[in-house]
């Protein structure tokens, strides 16, 4: 693996430098950080999820073992909110919810391949296994049915601050288009969106409340929570495989092919204020970025907002500034085809899952101008 990378310029950039791989049985799946920042969740086609711990080696027993087996392969996790709990669902149809210390916790046997799972501020956990979705709060265990998606379920996201006092909802992305739920009430949708789109991502700014999904036509759409205005991004894109919102959704990146779309919000609504629909689909805000050659696997904002990450097929983890330049900051080549990556929630370094069974970590250094690596 190669410690550095090529520079397009001499500037002062932040710099990647490795720090740590942990190897897996087969190729990495899903990564998440704690949110505490603290450890490294992981999971692969092999069925392990297993924890590492965020200075570079395994965490203590219990957690140093897989804390979750999916035979046929682990799909999805996500962290609960206070860094506690992990949950993971995959092929052999489970949804497996661990306590990261005590290793006590609960499994689940749903519908079918769990593709998504996703924890709310507030302690619900949902879970998505074909046009199934379940939703429990901590508190009780108790297991709530909602009403089944038009077509399979590719995305589920919380959006915790929709508005004030409103509980949190629970957005669901498929083939159908979107639908808006709030898991403490009857179980129907409460708002719909997009229903003859096939979505394949989905993605919610939270403290924003705004939500942008991305179609097999390679449209995207962006909304805001409730009944408000809703507009299809200028640009014309394959099939959008990922999609990152920046902090405060000022700016949105989709994935697609081998390249990035990237659209800044700021500059747009600085041309049409108070318009969303003008806001998002002014051409202007548009920039495309060629990334990755044989695909771009996934895409992610660091948690300032500033910088965009890529990783591909080509081995490579890339940083951008789209304001600045269409060209790369850095590429650094991990050696193997990679899969997903994940921001510790710090911004002082990322992790990428490789397909050949590497969980890689990375820290994020800033040099002065006049240094070279």
């Amino acid at each position: 693996m190669k410690a550095a990378g090529q520079r397009t310029d001499d500037w002062a950039r932040p710099w990647l430098e490795a720090e740590a791989s942990d190897a897996f049985t087969d190729a990495i799946t899903a990564v998440s950080w704690a949110p505490s920042g603290d450890a490294l969740a992981a999971g692969s086609l092999g069925g392990e999820v297993r924890i590492v711990a965020g200075g570079g080696h395994e965490a203590p027993a219990p957690a140093s073992s897989p804390i979750a087996l999916h035979p046929g392969g682990a799909l999805c996790l996500a962290w609960s909110h206070d860094s506690a709990w992990v949950a993971s669902g995959g092929t052999d149809a489970r949804l497996v919810v661990r306590h990261r210390r005590m290793g006590t916790g609960m499994e689940v046997e749903l519908a079918g391949w769990v593709r998504s799972v996703a924890w709310s501020r507030d302690g619900w956990l949902a879970a998505a296994a074909g046009r199934e979705v379940y939703g429990a709060h901590l508190d009780d265990g108790r297991w709530h049915t909602l009403a089944p998606h038009p077509g399979p379920v590719t995305a589920l996201a919380w959006s915790d601050r929709s508005s004030p006092g409103l509980p949190s909802r629970l957005a669901v992305a498929g083939v159908g288009g979107l639908r808006w739920y709030e898991p403490s009430r009857d179980g129907e949708p409460v708002a719909s969106r997009w229903e003859a789109a096939a979505l394949l991502t989905m993605v919610v700014d939270a403290a924003a409340g705004t939500v942008a999904a991305g179609s097999l036509r390679g449209r995207v759409w962006v909304s805001g929570v409730g009944p408000g205005p809703c507009a299809r991004a200028h640009g014309r894109l394959g099939p959008v495989r990922r999609l990152a919102w920046s902090r405060g959704a000022s700016r949105l990146a989709a994935a697609e092919e081998s390249r990035i779309a990237v659209w800044d919000h700021r500059r747009s609504r600085a041309a049409q204020p108070g318009r969303l629909q003008d806001a998002i689909a002014h051409p202007s805000a548009f920039v495309s970025l060629p990334a990755h050659p044989g695909g771009v696997s996934d895409v992610a904002w660091d948690p300032g907002g500033e910088i965009l990450a890529s990783v591909g097929a080509d081995g490579h983890v890339a940083l951008w500034k789209p304001d600045e330049t269409r060209d790369p900051l850095q590429r650094i080549d991990l050696g193997e085809p990679l899969s997903c990556l994940a921001w510790r929630p710090d911004g002082t370094g990322l992790a990428a899952g490789g397909e050949a069974g590497s969980l890689h970590r990375l820290r994020l250094r800033h040099r002065p101008p006049t240094s070279r690596p």
